[in-house]
């Protein structure tokens, strides 16, 4: 097996053992060697720069006559009501998201659930 496919395994099986397999590499994931200035004035001529692309490409009309048949999409609009019937499939008690709260709070707690619905507006 080769070593890149030995490493996706090892990720995809224990990213810590995978992480500390590198620190033994000597690849830190934070390089001291970066200079700063350096890197700001690269990145700064990648994207600071504009670029003419061909408008007479060829793949262009063959895009553009592919999706003449698609219509736009239309706005979708979340409503509190969404978010109760959405809520309601949810499992109590799995791992908490980013707010910390579990499942069962949020169903229970019917402002929660308002808060949420006020988010998508």
């Amino acid at each position: 097996m080769t070593k890149r496919k030995e490493q996706n395994k090892l990720f995809a099986i224990n990213q810590r053992m995978f992480y500390n397999s590198l620190l033994k590499e000597g690849i830190s994931p934070t390089s001291k060697d970066v200079n700063r200035d350096s890197f700001y004035k690269y990145w700064r001529s990648i994207s600071s720069t504009s670029h003419k692309y061909n408008e007479q490409a060829s793949w262009l009309t063959t895009i553009q006559g592919s999706t003449k048949s698609l219509t736009e999409m239309p706005d979708v609009y979340i409503t509190t009501d969404n978010v109760k019937e959405a809520v309601k499939r949810l499992i109590n008690w799995k791992a908490p998201g980013r707010d910390k709260i579990q499942n069962f709070w949020i169903k229970k707690l019917y402002v929660l659930t308002r808060a949420l619905g006020h988010m998508f507006f």
